[in-house]
């Protein structure tokens, strides 16, 4: 009875760390793994200076995780962009986000209420002002080093739901600024984290009712 148990407390503890050990994997945006929605190069400018109002994004450098941020000016409407995430495992599963930079020390107010729009497709592109996403203050949440706060900026996630990675281990976010809104985006990267299989869960449900029962019958 006891090697059983033992047994199936092992069982459970090694579901159980693969469920929580997987951090999110960041992407970095940059030029190198993102271009225009049709596949096309992105046209933009590369400077440490800020955006100007040109319909067009600018790569703002010395800033944000990689030293660049994707900007674009409060008044531009620029075009959609689209970002990969290679090295995925071929038809699994993946919650998706994309993150974003907002001013104010995480409680931003009039024109530090920087946003972004973002998506899993083109037509499926959403607004996230800041009271829409979540701002990451956990260093351990993601799987590698990523810097969360810069100056009065701290770091926003944009959960986009679940996409399962191509047959090249790929999935695409689609990224635009948020025209009609007087506040600026600073895009800065995606990520994703494998969605636990439906099986896994069963199997840590029943360890879990298993143990119940042979605790209320001990």
């Amino acid at each position: 009875m006891i090697g059983k148990k033992m047994l199936l407390s092992a069982v459970l503890l090694v579901c159980a760390a693969g469920l929580t050990q997987a951090g999110v994997t960041y992407v970095d945006a940059d030029l190198t793994n993102t271009t225009l929605a049709d596949g096309t190069a992105v046209n933009v400018t590369t400077s440490g200076s800020a955006a100007t109002a040109n319909d067009q994004w600018h790569v703002r450098t010395g800033f944000g995780n990689g030293s660049d941020v994707f900007a674009s000016h409060a008044d531009s409407d620029s075009p959609v962009i689209v970002t990969a995430i290679n090295g995925l495992v071929a038809g699994e599963t993946y919650s998706v986000s994309s993150y974003f930079w907002v001013a104010g020390d995480g409680t931003p107010g009039g024109n530090q209420e920087w946003d972004m729009s973002a998506g899993l497709s083109e037509s499926g592109i959403v607004g996230f002002r800041y009271g829409d996403a979540t701002q990451i203050t956990d260093s351990s949440y993601f799987d590698s080093s990523v810097m969360l706060s810069e100056g009065d900026r701290r770091l926003f996630e944009a959960s986009l739901g679940t996409a399962v990675a191509n047959s090249a281990g790929q999935i695409q976010v689609f990224v635009s600024d948020l025209p009609g809104n007087d506040d600026r985006t600073w895009y800065d990267g995606v990520g994703a984290s494998v969605v636990p299989e439906p099986a896994t869960l069963s199997i840590l449900g029943l360890g879990g009712l298993l143990i119940a029962r042979r605790r209320r019958s001990a």
